[in-house]
């Protein structure tokens, strides 16, 4: 399930992925943004999501708590 949304420079991508403990799907966020000292992102949407997939499939990646 994947869902995405707008706000200016900024895309959200909301994802759900199969936690790496194997306790069930969790969901995740991916902020995309525009570096200012550039004028484009340097990967593709593509490549950050997979590296994203694979970071969560791993247990690479952290969970932010609010």
């Amino acid at each position: 399930m994947e869902s995405f949304a707008h706000i200016n420079d900024v895309t959200i991508e909301r994802i759900e992925e199969m936690s790496p403990t194997d306790d069930g799907y969790k969901q995740y966020f991916i902020l995309y943004m525009v570096d200012p000292k550039r004028e484009s992102l340097l990967t593709s949407y593509t490549q950050i999501r997979t590296q994203v997939h694979e970071a969560i499939r791993t247990g690479k990646a952290r969970l932010l708590t609010a």
